[in-house]
């Protein structure tokens, strides 16, 4: 089971590729979805099939830069009761630890992180879903999009200090340090957006504190409402491996401590999600090399550093047991 997310801006883009002759019957097959699932009113599907669908759209129209392009052109407010809780902040500071604090309203799959929004005008943000869920496009469409928004309300077209997307790209990066007014750093460790304080206390055209005290009342009965679930044990799992892979120590006994139980226990709490530590890494690292060798210029012996193997050749056999042929397969035909 994956967690749910707001279903709107899949319906706006199957219903733009309608337009331009992809009907959704084809951008939909094989992803086990219908086209009212996404037009229901304030419809949640699973992430992983909106992420899916992002993927799907991207490859159907040949525009890898899918994702980019639509973030330019999001209306921030069809996330509803999200997006006003945020427009009617005072700043945009305000504005973006709303979004953090109320995210759940909209979606279930995004954990949004501010703590170091006053500190270092760092914001975070993950996905609740395991590394194998392919979100290229999603992550693209997401950190373009909230830019967008917060450039339109407080009418000032500023910069970014900085900008870290975790997953590799190897072409059209130009497009995103001219848009972030940055350098974009792509195959980082995690998704960050950094800020300058200055921008941070931008004022918003839109803040309304009469609005704002409905809003936030609104959204905290939304939430007191639902059921909140914890991130999968195989989810944190992931996020605590990518912290130990490249130095060679993500073993199970260390990593088993970092999420604050026994390695006997972790064995015991994976299991009960149908997994074990071995499946984890494997698929992790299986993940993480697919992505490398379709979308980055990273050498086969890069790669099989920062997965945490001793030698290309060990990379190598590894791969080869999980999809039944060499790396250099992947990389000479990256759409297969």
């Amino acid at each position: 089971m994956y967690p749910h997310h707001g279903a709107v801006f899949g319906r706006v883009l199957m219903d733009d590729l309608e337009r331009v002759g992809f009907p959704p019957e084809v951008l939909l097959s094989g992803l086990d979805l219908r086209p009212e699932d996404l037009r229901r009113e304030n419809a949640m599907i699973p992430f992983n099939k909106l992420a899916a669908l992002f993927e799907r759209a991207a490859d159907l129209t040949g525009d890898d830069l899918l994702g980019f392009n639509r973030g330019i052109r999001r209306r921030f407010q069809r996330v509803g009761a999200l997006a006003y809780v945020g427009l009617s902040a005072p700043t945009m500071r305000d504005m973006l630890k709303n979004t953090a604090r109320y995210s759940q309203v909209f979606s279930d799959a995004v954990e949004v992180d501010v703590r170091q929004l006053d500190e270092t005008g760092d914001l975070r943000w993950y996905f609740d879903v395991p590394a194998h869920v392919k979100r290229r496009q999603y992550v693209e469409f997401g950190a373009v999009g909230i830019v967008v928004a917060q450039r339109q309300f407080t009418n000032r077209e500023f910069a970014l200090k900085g900008v870290r997307i975790s997953h590799p790209r190897n072409y059209g990066i130009r497009k995103f340090d001219q848009f972030f007014g940055c350098e974009t750093v792509f195959g980082a460790h995690e998704n960050v957006l950094t800020f300058r304080q200055e921008d941070l206390d931008l004022p918003l055209m839109t803040r309304d504190e009469d609005l704002l005290t409905v809003l936030r009342r609104h959204c905290h009965d939304i939430l007191t409402r639902k059921d909140k679930k914890r991130s999968s044990l195989e989810t944190r799992l992931e996020r605590a491996i990518v912290d130990r892979l490249a130095n060679g120590s993500a073993k199970q006994e260390a990593l088993a401590t970092d999420l604050g139980m026994s390695s006997r226990s972790l064995s015991r709490h994976l299991a009960e999600e149908h997994t074990s530590f071995q499946q984890v890494l494997d698929g992790l690292r299986q993940a993480l090399a697919d992505r490398y060798l379709r979308h980055s210029n990273l050498s086969q012996s890069e790669i099989a550093f920062l997965l945490g193997y001793a030698s290309l050749s060990s990379f190598s056999t590894a791969y080869r047991r999980w999809t039944g042929h060499p790396p250099g397969d992947t990389r000479r035909h990256p759409t297969v």
